[in-house]
């Protein structure tokens, strides 16, 4: 079990190093922690490595991209992938105004 934790903290410092563009812009106005509120980027939590989260406010935000078009989407249902593809949307129009 500690040999799990170990590769996938190993793996999300290998993410850190190696944002997208998306995760990279967003990161330029999260860092530094505006209006005192911390974040982490690619922050391992249970199985998963999250792009951005803020443990006081118990938020996560993850970045819609290629790498979300894999195999945990797949179990998603249709509903579930609008409702996650219309977030993607407004959320892109927002970094393009950035």
């Amino acid at each position: 079990m500690r040999e799990a934790f170990r590769k996938k903290y190993a793996l999300a410092r290998q993410f850190r190093k190696a944002l997208t563009d998306a995760e990279a812009r967003i990161w330029l106005r999260l860092k530094g922690k505006p209006e005192g509120v911390h974040f982490r980027k690619q922050h391992p939590i249970g199985s998963y490595i999250v792009d951005f989260y803020c443990a006081k406010a118990k938020l996560v935000i993850e970045v819609e991209g290629e790498i979300h078009d894999r195999e945990d989407n797949a179990r998603l249902t249709s509903d579930e992938r609008a409702t996650s593809k219309d977030w993607a949307s407004r959320f892109t129009a927002c970094l393009a105004a950035m």
